[in-house]
């Protein structure tokens, strides 16, 4: 009767302590094929020490697979299966003295279960500015047994446009820069564990690279075209990560003079950035700023500086000085939108002007050859007519003048036997004749009877 109420009463003992003295927490984790399961040294009391440990895994919540009785605190199970989930039970064995006398007692079973299939989940890193990031196979949980392939796909934009291509485990991204930013997409492809070891098995998922770093500056350009001496009005495409910039802003011109604005406006807003070697719609800022009383210097070249909580960047600016006029027509832009136009135009034009030069060449000769067969014409009619009056001079009778006067119309008569000698010598001098042979006596040229008669009565005039 004594010996059962010792009994009954180590037992109570033991039970009214094993809530808080005599249970073990218990971890439980899977590493490719391996099960691996962690306990806690219970604390017990001041009669009843642990002594070992029961580990129990079960199957699909009631098939037992295996117990193992260990004195260690933690136990590994090699042969799970990909998809199966388990069931892991530790319970505590007890070494109690009660009343001088030894005895085992077991405490409560801590329960934790877990499941074999491999989980692949979505990550997100931060990456900073110029620094070294690693993105790895990202597989939380489960059973896996070699990797047979991986691809990653780094992806851009609100398209998720692919701009880069791994086919290694692990991306190493080297002194990181906005460019390395984006999604990461992966397909991986593996084997089971267990049975399933000669299965091909395939999990997906993503990897989010956020950058985080001083401010990009992708363009800037003139938003109203005014005169020099007026204001003038500029927008910046800016990318600053992970909060927008702030909107002091600093200007510098190239000889080391600087303007402070503190009154840029900032706004959220989409543009195209070139990277790895393609053009793509990024989300970023816009800001713009007013530069009031401005110089042909300062519109010429200066560098704008943007900063935020990382650090600060500066963007040099270059206008062209045919772009600083008002309503400047911009030439070369409109060539190189219009190449085609452009060139149809002045190849019309050039023939054009070739088929109206010979046009006007071909009416220039023959107002000429005209011009010359009229010239000829007038110039033979001209020298007939001059020729025609030269015989007539030289073979018309000369006019005898009034003969009431016998000495003057004498006169008159030696002058046209004189002037006839020399034209009829000068005509037969072409001819090879000497002009000897036509000098004779003035009586051969006065044989007609009023050159006697005249003679006659001059002579009789002259004597009275």
């Amino acid at each position: 009767m004594i010996s059962l109420f010792i009994v009954l009463l180590r037992l109570t003992l033991i039970r009214c302590n094993s809530d808080s003295d005599f249970s073990s927490s218990v971890n439980v984790w899977i590493d490719r094929c391996t099960l691996h399961i962690n306990y806690t040294r219970p604390a017990g009391n001041g009669s009843c020490l642990p002594r070992s440990y029961r580990v129990i895994i079960v199957y699909s919540e009631h098939d037992k697979i295996t117990q193992t009785d260990t004195d260690i605190l933690k136990y590994s199970y090699y042969d799970i299966n990909s998809t199966s989930q388990y069931t892991v039970k530790v319970q505590p064995a007890f070494s109690c003295n009660v009343f001088g006398s030894t005895s085992t007692l077991f405490g409560d079973f801590s329960e934790t279960k877990i499941l074999a299939l491999a989980g692949f989940y979505n990550q997100t890193v931060t990456a900073n500015e110029s620094t070294n990031v690693s993105i790895n196979f990202p597989v939380q949980e489960g059973a896996y047994g070699t990797n047979n392939f991986i691809k990653w796909s780094h992806t851009v934009g609100e398209n998720n446009v692919v701009v880069r291509n791994f086919t290694t485990t692990t991306v190493e991204l080297v002194n990181v820069k906005f460019e390395d930013s984006g999604t990461y997409f992966y397909t991986a492809e593996y084997r089971g564990c267990g049975f399933e070891a000669a299965n091909l098995f395939q999990g997906k998922g993503f990897v989010q690279v956020n950058f985080h770093g001083s401010p990009i500056i992708s363009a800037v350009k003139r938003a109203i075209d005014g005169h020099a001496e007026n204001s003038s009005t500029y927008l910046m495409n800016v990318i600053s990560l992970p909060k927008a910039p702030r909107s002091g802003i600093m200007i510098e011109y190239k000889n080391g003079s600087k303007l402070k604005i503190n009154c840029s406006k900032v706004v959220p807003a989409a543009f195209p950035y070139y990277m790895h070697g393609k053009v793509l719609d990024v989300n970023g800022y816009q800001m713009s700023f007013e530069i009031e009383k401005v110089t042909v210097k300062w519109l010429n070249e200066f560098t704008v500086y943007v900063d935020n909580d990382f650090g600060e960047h500066g963007f040099k600016v270059v206008l062209e000085e045919s772009k600083l006029k008002l309503n400047t027509f911009d030439i070369e832009s409109f060539i190189n939108m219009n190449t085609a136009a452009v060139f149809g135009l002045s190849g019309g034009v050039v023939l054009f002007v070739v088929i109206t030069s010979g046009v006007v060449i071909c009416c220039i000769r023959k107002k000429r050859n005209a011009t010359c067969k009229l010239q000829k014409t007038e110039s033979s009619e001209a020298q007939g007519d001059k020729t025609s009056q030269v015989v007539s001079r030289i073979y018309s009778p000369y006019e005898a003048p009034n003969q009431d006067d016998d000495c003057t119309y004498n006169e008159y008569n030696e002058k046209r036997i004189e002037r006839e000698r020399q034209q009829i010598a000068s005509t037969y001098s072409f001819g090879g004749f000497s002009l000897g042979e036509f000098h004779e006596e003035d009586t051969t040229y006065n044989n007609d009877p009023y050159s006697t008669i005249n003679q006659k009565n001059c002579v009789v005039a002259m004597n009275q």
